[in-house]
């Protein structure tokens, strides 16, 4: 193969350049993969033990929040007991970032006490093909071993 030669001021010019392009190109491809489908109720699951639970959230038709987010009763819960409460209300709907991550918190209500127990927070991001991945963290006020994590991965759930 020959082999060019150019004067030292095209070569910086050439190497400068070559690393801001590839930048660029990384950055508009995470932003087209991680796009949200408008309007779609997606549906993740995680896995403790033998028991599989499930975590549903619906997207805002413009794409841009993250609303209706529901859990199973009593999960998840990291101690034995259980019957820690139930999520209060509505989640208010939550922004989806431009990197495509979203956080949603819930208050846990202990209806018979009358006692707001703690937070469920569940956070996560989108990925590419219609799916999403994250974390579902509980935080008690007073029962600190009850806390903890799980993660879901989700997906668009099809119409039934």
């Amino acid at each position: 193969m020959p082999v060019v030669r150019l004067g030292p001021g095209i070569m910086r010019v050439a190497g400068a350049a070559a690393p801001t392009f590839v930048v660029v190109l990384l950055v508009c491809a995470a932003a087209l993969a991680t796009r949200p489908v408008k309007g779609a109720m997606y549906t993740g699951t995680w896995t403790r033990g033998a028991q599989i639970s499930v975590v549903t959230f619906k997207v805002s038709a413009d794409g841009r929040s993250v609303m209706g987010t529901t859990l199973p009763n009593n999960e998840p819960v990291f101690c034995q007991g259980g019957g820690f409460g139930l999520p209060l209300g509505q989640a208010k709907a939550a922004r989806i970032s431009r990197s495509g991550r979203f956080s949603v918190k819930l208050e846990l209500y202990f209806a018979p006490a009358k006692q707001n127990q703690g937070t469920v927070t569940v956070a996560g991001r989108f990925l590419p093909r219609s799916r999403a991945s994250g974390t579902v963290t509980t935080a008690f006020t007073k029962v600190k071993a009850c806390n903890g994590k799980v993660t879901f991965k989700a997906a668009v759930a099809k119409p039934v």
